[in-house]
């Protein structure tokens, strides 16, 4: 697996810096709206499904502008209850 290069090596124990969110209590994504901002990240993982499509407009652009990958997680299981 090829560093990351965005901070090259500099000695440390850990080959892509990252930030997470947790939306059961954070529905409108205001951290990661934040977040996104900051150069430090490199990937961020968040809830999008088809009942929580905020990122859409409030965290995708930015993550594609200031190149930050993205992992989506949850599955819509739950929303039907």
């Amino acid at each position: 697996m090829a560093e990351s290069g965005r901070r090259g090596d500099q000695g440390r124990k850990f080959r892509v810096l990252g930030i997470t969110e947790t939306s059961p209590n954070d529905h409108e994504q205001r951290m990661l709206q934040r977040a996104v901002h900051d150069t430090v990240w490199e990937v961020v993982m968040l809830g999008f499904n088809m009942m929580h499509h905020n990122a859409r407009m409030q965290i995708f652009p930015h993550t594609i502008a200031y190149n930050i990958g993205t992992l989506v997680m949850f599955v819509g299981r739950n929303i039907f209850e």
